[in-house]
This record gives C-alpha cells, sequence and structure tokens, in this order.
C-alpha cells in the first residue's frame, strides 16, 4: 500500500507515512464535508408522528454508522444506502418547544440538501 493510504488509515502516520503523534481532534466528519442547502419544510409534524416521518424518510435496515468513515454517529440515523439521515442531536432536543426539530438530510456527491422539520406539540420538562 502506498503512504497516502496508510496516513489515512493509520492517525499515527502523516501523509509521508511518517510517524507523527496521535491527536485528541473530533472527527471532523461530524459536520458537512461539501456544501450544504438548508430549507424549511412548509408544515411542521405532530410530535407523536416525527418517528413515522423519519421511517418514511429513510427506509428499513437504518442505522448510526457514518458511510463516510464507518464509525458510530451519535447525532444521526442513516439510511441502509447511506444516501439519507435524519440529524436529531443535543441542539435539536434541546430547542425551544416552539422551535423543536429535526433535519432530513440528503447526500449528494456534491451537497447535502437539508430540510429543517418542525415538530408540534412538544412541551418542554
Amino acid at each position: 500500500m502506498d503512504a497516502a493510504w496508510d496516513a489515512l488509515h493509520n492517525e499515527s502516520a502523516d501523509e509521508n507515512g511518517d510517524d507523527v503523534e496521535p491527536s485528541n481532534k473530533t472527527v471532523p466528519s461530524r459536520g458537512y464535508d461539501r456544501p450544504e442547502n438548508e430549507t424549511k419544510s412548509g408544515k411542521s409534524v405532530k410530535d407523536t408522528e416525527a418517528t413515522d416521518d423519519w421511517d418514511d424518510f429513510l427506509g428499513s435496515n437504518q442505522t448510526n454508522i457514518d458511510p463516510r468513515d464507518g464509525d458510530s454517529d451519535p447525532d444521526r440515523i442513516w439510511s441502509s444506502d447511506g444516501k439519507r439521515s435524519i440529524r436529531y442531536g443535543d441542539h435539536e432536543m434541546d430547542s425551544s418547544p416552539r422551535k423543536h426539530h429535526y433535519h432530513k438530510e440528503t447526500w449528494h456527491k456534491d451537497r447535502v440538501d437539508n430540510e429543517l422539520q418542525r415538530i408540534q406539540g412538544t412541551k418542554k420538562k
């Protein structure tokens, strides 16, 4: 294998294959690795129907494994083909009842279409 491949798959090697100290940085793939196009859904979904909307959007055999790097993603649920995801992390969960939401993301080679979906009927604990 070449040094560039080794560097991508070995945190202790740089692009030349030389040993380097591993860093404690966050995994960059948790954000967007391509341009994002955010839109807002024209209507909100009832809180009792939100997970049904996720299932309709993602289909069966959902996973929390990010297809970009093979690591577990705590903020997303992915479709089995890796082309769609629901983002529902701390920010979305902690939003005020009026702004409670999740994101329906469709991943293309050159962009991510991100539809912000509001949830109605949510009460803060």
